[in-house]
Protein backbone atom coordinates (compact mmCIF):
# COMPACT_ATOMS: atom_id res chain seq x y z
CA UNK A 1 0.00 0.00 0.00
CA UNK A 2 3.12 2.32 -0.26
CA UNK A 3 2.47 2.75 3.82
CA UNK A 4 5.24 2.79 6.69
CA UNK A 5 5.69 -0.48 8.05
CA UNK A 6 7.58 -1.82 11.38
CA UNK A 7 10.79 -4.12 10.44
CA UNK A 8 10.90 -7.34 12.02
CA UNK A 9 12.61 -5.75 15.22
CA UNK A 10 9.70 -3.02 15.74
CA UNK A 11 7.05 -5.64 15.46
CA UNK A 12 8.52 -7.99 18.09
CA UNK A 13 8.96 -4.94 20.75
CA UNK A 14 5.74 -4.23 20.25
CA UNK A 15 4.51 -8.18 20.67
CA UNK A 16 6.61 -7.85 23.98
CA UNK A 17 4.81 -5.12 25.34
CA UNK A 18 1.72 -6.19 24.62
CA UNK A 19 2.52 -9.25 26.44
CA UNK A 20 4.02 -7.87 29.38
CA UNK A 21 1.27 -8.12 31.32
CA UNK A 22 1.05 -11.91 31.19
CA UNK A 23 3.91 -14.18 32.52
CA UNK A 24 2.63 -16.95 31.14
CA UNK A 25 3.11 -15.35 27.61
CA UNK A 26 6.30 -15.51 25.48
CA UNK A 27 7.58 -14.55 21.70
CA UNK A 28 9.13 -16.99 19.34
CA UNK A 29 11.45 -16.38 17.29
CA UNK A 30 9.01 -18.99 14.38
CA UNK A 31 6.56 -20.55 14.61
CA UNK A 32 6.70 -23.94 16.76
CA UNK A 33 10.16 -23.24 17.79
CA UNK A 34 10.01 -24.10 21.30
CA UNK A 35 8.29 -27.03 21.71
CA UNK A 36 10.97 -29.53 21.83
CA UNK A 37 12.45 -27.25 24.47
CA UNK A 38 8.76 -27.13 26.60
CA UNK A 39 8.31 -31.67 26.01
CA UNK A 40 12.06 -32.16 27.00
CA UNK A 41 11.29 -29.66 29.95
CA UNK A 42 8.08 -31.60 31.19
CA UNK A 43 8.31 -35.11 29.88
CA UNK A 44 4.71 -36.14 31.96
CA UNK A 45 2.73 -33.79 29.75
CA UNK A 46 1.91 -33.79 26.30
CA UNK A 47 1.82 -30.61 24.19
CA UNK A 48 0.18 -30.18 21.13
CA UNK A 49 0.59 -27.48 18.77
CA UNK A 50 -1.79 -24.98 17.75
CA UNK A 51 -1.69 -22.55 15.08
CA UNK A 52 -3.49 -19.31 15.37
CA UNK A 53 -4.99 -17.50 12.44
CA UNK A 54 -7.67 -14.75 12.01
CA UNK A 55 -10.39 -15.64 10.12
CA UNK A 56 -9.51 -13.18 7.02
CA UNK A 57 -6.62 -15.35 6.79
CA UNK A 58 -8.23 -18.47 7.02
CA UNK A 59 -10.73 -17.63 4.42
CA UNK A 60 -8.32 -15.90 1.64
CA UNK A 61 -5.96 -19.32 1.61
CA UNK A 62 -9.38 -21.90 2.75
CA UNK A 63 -6.63 -23.12 5.75
CA UNK A 64 -9.79 -25.17 6.97
CA UNK A 65 -8.55 -27.84 3.97
CA UNK A 66 -5.61 -28.17 5.61
CA UNK A 67 -6.44 -29.18 8.90
CA UNK A 68 -5.73 -32.18 9.91
CA UNK A 69 -3.86 -34.39 12.88
CA UNK A 70 -1.01 -32.89 12.32
CA UNK A 71 -1.42 -29.44 11.32
CA UNK A 72 -4.44 -27.83 13.64
CA UNK A 73 -5.96 -24.86 14.29
CA UNK A 74 -7.05 -22.35 16.24
CA UNK A 75 -9.36 -19.48 14.51
CA UNK A 76 -10.18 -15.77 15.88
CA UNK A 77 -13.54 -14.79 14.70
CA UNK A 78 -13.78 -11.53 12.61
CA UNK A 79 -16.52 -9.15 11.30
CA UNK A 80 -17.33 -9.94 8.11
CA UNK A 81 -15.40 -13.18 7.48
CA UNK A 82 -16.65 -15.53 10.59
CA UNK A 83 -19.53 -16.79 8.68
CA UNK A 84 -17.38 -17.60 5.64
CA UNK A 85 -14.84 -19.73 7.81
CA UNK A 86 -18.01 -21.52 9.08
CA UNK A 87 -19.44 -22.47 5.78
CA UNK A 88 -16.06 -23.83 4.65
CA UNK A 89 -15.74 -25.93 7.77
CA UNK A 90 -19.52 -27.40 6.74
CA UNK A 91 -18.20 -28.03 3.33
CA UNK A 92 -15.09 -29.62 4.03
CA UNK A 93 -16.85 -31.68 6.83
CA UNK A 94 -15.02 -30.75 9.73
CA UNK A 95 -15.44 -33.27 12.62
CA UNK A 96 -15.61 -30.65 15.68
CA UNK A 97 -14.82 -33.15 18.15
CA UNK A 98 -11.58 -33.99 17.12
CA UNK A 99 -10.80 -30.53 17.59
CA UNK A 100 -8.01 -30.27 14.45
CA UNK A 101 -10.00 -27.14 13.60
CA UNK A 102 -11.20 -24.56 16.49
CA UNK A 103 -13.68 -21.22 15.69
CA UNK A 104 -13.00 -18.71 18.50
CA UNK A 105 -15.13 -15.98 19.25
CA UNK A 106 -15.54 -13.26 17.38
CA UNK A 107 -13.29 -9.86 18.14
CA UNK A 108 -13.89 -6.79 17.32
CA UNK A 109 -12.66 -5.02 14.16
CA UNK A 110 -9.41 -2.99 14.39
CA UNK A 111 -8.16 -2.12 11.01
CA UNK A 112 -4.56 -1.41 10.86
CA UNK A 113 -5.37 1.68 8.36
CA UNK A 114 -7.09 2.98 11.31
CA UNK A 115 -4.09 2.55 13.91
CA UNK A 116 -1.89 4.10 11.15
CA UNK A 117 -4.41 6.39 10.87
CA UNK A 118 -4.59 7.33 14.36
CA UNK A 119 -1.13 7.22 14.74
CA UNK A 120 -0.71 10.15 12.30
CA UNK A 121 -2.90 12.18 13.94
CA UNK A 122 -1.74 11.42 17.60
CA UNK A 123 -5.53 10.36 18.33
CA UNK A 124 -4.39 9.00 21.90
CA UNK A 125 -8.07 8.16 22.65
CA UNK A 126 -8.26 6.18 19.76
CA UNK A 127 -5.27 4.32 19.85
CA UNK A 128 -6.47 3.41 23.63
CA UNK A 129 -9.42 2.08 22.39
CA UNK A 130 -7.23 -0.33 19.92
CA UNK A 131 -3.68 -0.56 21.04
CA UNK A 132 -2.02 -1.98 24.34
CA UNK A 133 -1.17 1.22 26.44
CA UNK A 134 2.48 0.47 26.19
CA UNK A 135 2.69 -0.15 22.34
CA UNK A 136 0.38 3.28 21.33
CA UNK A 137 3.07 5.27 23.06
CA UNK A 138 6.03 2.83 21.30
CA UNK A 139 4.19 3.89 18.49
CA UNK A 140 3.73 7.29 18.81
CA UNK A 141 7.67 7.61 20.13
CA UNK A 142 9.00 5.36 17.09
CA UNK A 143 6.60 5.16 14.12
CA UNK A 144 7.75 7.71 11.12
CA UNK A 145 4.63 9.26 10.23
CA UNK A 146 3.65 10.02 13.90
CA UNK A 147 5.81 12.85 13.77
CA UNK A 148 4.76 16.56 12.96
CA UNK A 149 4.82 18.12 10.02
CA UNK A 150 7.39 21.00 10.75
CA UNK A 151 6.05 23.03 8.35
CA UNK A 152 2.51 22.70 8.08
CA UNK A 153 2.28 21.92 11.50
CA UNK A 154 -1.22 23.72 12.13
CA UNK A 155 -2.69 21.88 8.91
CA UNK A 156 -2.02 18.59 10.66
CA UNK A 157 -3.18 19.88 14.04
CA UNK A 158 -6.47 21.87 13.23
CA UNK A 159 -7.42 20.55 9.58
CA UNK A 160 -6.47 24.11 7.84
CA UNK A 161 -3.16 26.34 6.90
CA UNK A 162 -2.93 29.24 9.32
CA UNK A 163 -3.20 31.63 5.84
CA UNK A 164 -7.18 29.89 5.77
CA UNK A 165 -7.80 30.67 9.42
CA UNK A 166 -7.02 34.15 9.01
CA UNK A 167 -9.26 34.62 5.77
CA UNK A 168 -11.98 32.74 6.88
CA UNK A 169 -11.87 32.87 10.38
CA UNK A 170 -11.59 30.52 12.98
CA UNK A 171 -15.28 29.71 13.94
CA UNK A 172 -15.76 25.79 14.14
CA UNK A 173 -12.67 24.90 15.01
CA UNK A 174 -13.52 25.37 18.84
CA UNK A 175 -16.71 23.10 19.70
CA UNK A 176 -17.52 21.90 23.17
CA UNK A 177 -14.24 22.83 24.95
CA UNK A 178 -12.40 21.12 22.33
CA UNK A 179 -9.95 22.18 19.51
CA UNK A 180 -11.34 20.39 16.27
CA UNK A 181 -9.33 19.05 13.56
CA UNK A 182 -11.92 19.86 10.24
CA UNK A 183 -10.28 16.96 8.12
CA UNK A 184 -10.29 14.66 10.69
CA UNK A 185 -12.63 15.18 13.00
CA UNK A 186 -9.77 14.90 15.98
CA UNK A 187 -10.82 16.34 19.19
CA UNK A 188 -7.87 18.41 21.54
CA UNK A 189 -9.65 19.20 24.69
CA UNK A 190 -8.70 22.39 25.79
CA UNK A 191 -10.42 22.79 28.88
CA UNK A 192 -11.58 26.65 29.68
CA UNK A 193 -11.56 29.11 26.53
CA UNK A 194 -12.24 32.55 26.55
CA UNK A 195 -11.91 35.40 24.52
CA UNK A 196 -10.67 38.48 26.05
CA UNK A 197 -10.07 41.83 25.46
CA UNK A 198 -6.82 43.60 26.67
CA UNK A 199 -8.85 46.63 28.97
CA UNK A 200 -10.61 43.33 30.55
CA UNK A 201 -7.36 41.67 31.10
CA UNK A 202 -6.00 44.53 32.82
CA UNK A 203 -8.96 45.18 35.10
CA UNK A 204 -8.17 41.44 36.17
CA UNK A 205 -4.45 42.32 36.89
CA UNK A 206 -5.62 45.36 38.63
CA UNK A 207 -8.07 43.29 40.91
CA UNK A 208 -5.43 40.88 41.31
CA UNK A 209 -2.74 43.59 42.57
CA UNK A 210 -5.52 44.55 45.20
CA UNK A 211 -5.29 41.27 47.03
CA UNK A 212 -1.66 40.41 46.17
CA UNK A 213 -0.62 43.91 48.07
CA UNK A 214 -2.31 42.59 51.51
CA UNK A 215 -0.26 42.59 54.48
CA UNK A 216 0.19 38.73 54.88
CA UNK A 217 1.21 38.28 51.47
CA UNK A 218 5.00 39.13 50.18
CA UNK A 219 5.01 40.18 46.54
CA UNK A 220 2.74 42.42 44.69
CA UNK A 221 1.76 41.03 40.96
CA UNK A 222 3.29 42.37 38.21
CA UNK A 223 1.50 45.20 36.13
CA UNK A 224 0.43 44.25 32.84
CA UNK A 225 2.22 45.78 29.78
CA UNK A 226 0.93 45.74 26.34
CA UNK A 227 3.38 46.37 23.61
CA UNK A 228 3.57 45.85 20.26
CA UNK A 229 6.17 45.80 17.14
CA UNK A 230 8.75 44.26 19.68
CA UNK A 231 11.32 41.45 19.33
CA UNK A 232 10.01 38.61 21.14
CA UNK A 233 13.53 37.11 21.26
CA UNK A 234 15.36 40.19 22.35
CA UNK A 235 12.34 41.40 25.04
CA UNK A 236 12.80 37.55 26.70
CA UNK A 237 16.74 38.34 26.92
CA UNK A 238 16.23 41.18 28.95
CA UNK A 239 14.00 39.45 31.64
CA UNK A 240 15.40 38.33 34.29
CA UNK A 241 14.25 36.35 37.31
CA UNK A 242 13.91 38.95 39.35
CA UNK A 243 11.37 40.37 37.34
CA UNK A 244 9.37 37.50 37.87
CA UNK A 245 7.54 38.08 34.38
CA UNK A 246 5.83 36.17 31.35
CA UNK A 247 5.70 36.73 28.14
CA UNK A 248 3.12 35.97 26.18
CA UNK A 249 3.25 36.01 22.20
CA UNK A 250 0.05 37.89 20.65
CA UNK A 251 -0.28 35.05 17.64
CA UNK A 252 -3.51 33.62 15.73
CA UNK A 253 -2.90 30.50 17.21
CA UNK A 254 -3.17 31.13 20.83
CA UNK A 255 -6.36 33.46 20.40
CA UNK A 256 -4.78 36.66 21.49
CA UNK A 257 -5.13 39.60 19.59
CA UNK A 258 -2.10 42.32 19.18
CA UNK A 259 -2.44 45.07 20.91
CA UNK A 260 -2.85 47.99 18.88
CA UNK A 261 -5.46 46.71 16.17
Amino acid sequence: KGQCYLDFAGRKHCVELAICDHNWLALEEFEGCSLSRVRAKWPGLRFTHFSMNGADDVVRFKKWLWAGPHQRFITLGRPGYTAEVQAGMQSAGLDLDTAYFILGPELPEISSTQVRRAIATHDTRLLGEMLHRAVAQWCLEHVPTAAVPINDWMSWFLGASENHLLRDGREGIFVGGALINSQTGQHWPVGHFEVSSVSDLRCRVSQLETYLSKPDLERQAVPLAVVDGIDIGQLQSRLLMEDCAMAQIASNFNCLEVGGR
